[in-house]
């Protein structure tokens, strides 16, 4: 396969475009098909995760992200009760303090200039046929743009082509779906009155919860959920009536720009892979809206994934380290399943979960838990960014690896060493097991590895491998 593409990725939304590049950065030959004749102008996706800025950074379009983005560094809920709570994002304590919310088409076209300098270009009108699946080789047909039928070998394909994903019905993956007897409207807009661009607002009250979102360009996102969302034509006269109804902000829609409703609901693929096959992005899960984890949950589908086919195809790694894709991806769909679903209940339920939203509230009156939650929302608790990364020519020297500062490292008690805060802005650590491992320093929450590793793992591995380990900041 010396002449042939070694990857062939279906679909060219962010998290396939993401994965093409981070393949290509490492020299991995691949290819980029996408049935859509255009990228897509839906707006889509509006806010960036912090876990989504470490894999924004690592593939070089952070600036270019930046420069189009709005950053908002603050987020507000109202209580009905009467409780209002506001959460400033200096809690987070990783990176930057703001969050960046940036339109979906932006991000996408920011991702193919960036494909472009790889010397890789998205093939368009081109549709996944049929697919030839075995533990030995993999074989994919295509209808080309001229509507010609060609098949071509690969050593892997990876599915990242949305919810209706074409690549998960060939390979007859199930999706397990529940809908949650609620809907949502979503509608950008141009708005009159006094509103501030720093704030995320959320209105909860016991028929629902409406969400003001700063987005660029000095427009809005309202969000607003319903048990009747089939009923409702939405028109500026409508839109402006229910704001007036669910809260207290000034301002009012003079124009929407762009709409969509749909049901709450999470749509979960039974596996991610099969044989030579793997899903990634809304391929593989759809959660609840809210949070907005979706878009950001696939670009760390893309980064998990990624690295392990470069530590198989280029370092020569074992295949099994592809295994571990599912593995590991699961546990994260769990964690993000459990609190996207307990947080849509309780915004399109509040009257219901009475009880609940007291010990809610209540508990956010904790500075420790307060940050916790944000750190979640931010996905900078996903255990999927905290491995190896790769830098300059070399996977296996000088890797990074990034995280929050407010995480530590513990020394065995074997060692007599007390907790070792990653605050400091140097860290030295002695290992006692691994002659070729000799010691790590951690400046500003990075730990930089000094010495080649004998094989690339994830972090939890790694620190069980040099017999350390990982667990969170509690005191």
């Amino acid at each position: 396969m010396s002449n042939q593409k070694r990857i062939l990725i279906i679909g060219a939304g962010p998290v396939g475009l993401t994965l093409a590049i981070i393949l290509g950065l490492n020299g991995i030959s691949c290819r980029i098909v996408d049935k859509r004749k255009h990228s897509s102008e839906l707006l889509r996706a509006i806010a960036i995760s912090k876990a989504t800025e470490n894999i924004f950074t690592y593939i070089g379009v952070i600036k270019a992200i930046r420069e189009k983005a709005l950053s908002v560094p603050s987020m507000v809920i109202n209580h009905y009760s009467g409780w209002n709570f506001h959460f400033d994002y200096m809690d987070f304590n990783v990176g930057d303090s703001s969050y960046l919310h940036i339109y979906q088409p932006e991000i996408e076209e920011i991702l193919l200039r960036r494909l472009a300098e790889l010397s890789v270009d998205v093939e368009r009108e081109v549709e996944l046929v049929d697919i030839k699946n075995t533990d030995d080789s993999l074989n994919a047909m295509l209808r080309l743009k001229d509507g010609s039928i060609e098949e071509s070998e690969y050593e892997y394909l990876i599915g990242c082509d949305g919810a209706n994903s074409t690549v998960r019905k060939l390979c007859k993956i199930e999706l397990i779906e529940e809908l949650y007897n609620s809907g949502f409207i979503l509608a950008d807009a141009k708005v009159d009155g006094l509103f501030y661009h720093q704030f995320t607002r959320w209105y909860v009250n016991s028929n629902g919860y409406l969400a003001i979102i700063p987005a660029p360009d000095g427009r809005v996102r309202i969000i607003f959920s319903s048990r009747k969302i089939e009923d409702i034509n939405l028109t500026v006269d409508v839109l402006n009536k229910h704001i007036k109804e669910m809260c207290d902000a000034k301002i009012v829609v003079n124009e929407i720009v762009w709409q969509a409703k749909s049901l709450f609901r999470h749509a979960i693929a039974s596996i991610g892979n099969k044989g030579r096959v793997f899903l990634a992005g809304d391929a593989y899960h759809i959660f609840s809206p809210i949070g907005g984890v979706n878009m950001n949950f696939g670009l760390q589908d893309a980064e998990s994934l990624s690295w392990r086919i470069v530590q198989v195809l280029k370092n020569r790694g074992a295949s099994d380290i592809l295994d571990e894709y599912e593995v590991e991806r699961r546990v994260e769909i769990n964690k993000v399943l459990s609190y996207t679903k307990l947080l849509s209940q309780l915004m399109i339920n509040a009257e219901k979960y009475k009880k609940m939203w007291k010990f809610f509230l209540a508990k956010l009156q904790d500075e420790k838990f307060r940050k916790s939650f944000l750190l979640l929302l931010a996905g900078a608790m996903d255990d999927s960014i905290y491995k190896l990364r790769i830098s300059g020519d070399k996977y296996l020297g000088n890797a990074i690896v990034s995280f929050p500062k407010n995480y530590i490292l513990f020394l065995p008690k074997k060692f007599h060493s007390k907790k070792i805060d990653l605050f400091s802005d140097m860290l030295e650590i002695k290992f006692f097991d691994d002659p070729n491992i000799a010691y790590f320093t951690a400046p500003h929450g990075r730990i930089e590895f000094q010495e080649e590793l004998s094989g690339v793992f994830s972090l939890r591995k790694f620190l069980k491998k040099v017999n350390l380990y990982l667990d969170t900041y509690h005191g």
